[in-house]
Formats: structure tokens, sequence, C-alpha cells
């Protein structure tokens, strides 16, 4: 049995605020996470960290499609520049998608 992911567009806003702040450096680590007490997909998971003082960062996806058989994480380093692109995408789908009321 597979699931679907469902995330809102809440969640993308606030994770596109948290690489914003990641950017700045007013955060430690971004991540796609629940928000005071709407949850978040519980089979997905992504956070960018710093790696180094230069600018490079480790993003880590990691999902669970099926949570009692199966686990993958991929990571991929970034570079900061990537940070406002990915804020951009969210913000672009919450605008083609408003979060209502």
């Amino acid at each position: 049995m597979s699931e679907l992911l469902s995330i809102r567009n809440t969640h993308l806003n606030a994770w596109a605020d948290a690489c914003e702040a990641l950017r700045d450096g007013d955060a430690a680590v971004a991540e796609l996470a629940p928000l005071g007490g709407e949850p978040l997909e519980p089979y997905l998971k992504v956070t960018v960290r710093p790696i180094d003082g230069l600018g490079h960062l480790s993003l880590t996806v990691e999902i669970t499609p099926m949570f009692l058989t199966q686990w993958h994480s991929f990571k991929f380093g970034i570079d900061q520049t990537h940070l406002p692109q990915i804020a951009r995408m969210c913000r672009s789908i919450v605008g083609a998608y408003p979060i209502r009321g």
C-alpha cells in the first residue's frame, strides 16, 4: 500500500521564510516542518543546513512511503545562492494556490 503526499501551502510558505532566514544568517537550519499544531506530511522531511562557513549547504530529503518497511534518504550539496530560488518556487506555488481563511 502506498500513500499520497500532502503538503499544505502554509508549510511551503513557512519553508520559504525559513530558507530566507537561513540565507540571512537568522537561522541555523531551514526545515520543511510542522507548524503550531498543523501536521506536516508524515512521510516527508526536508532539511537544509550549513556544512561550512563558505556558504555550502546540505539538503537532505527523507521520504518514507511505507513507514514499516521502507525509508529513503537523499542528500544533496547545494550553495547558499539556491535558497532564494527555493523560496521563490515555494511562494510561486502558494501564489498559484492561495492560502484561504
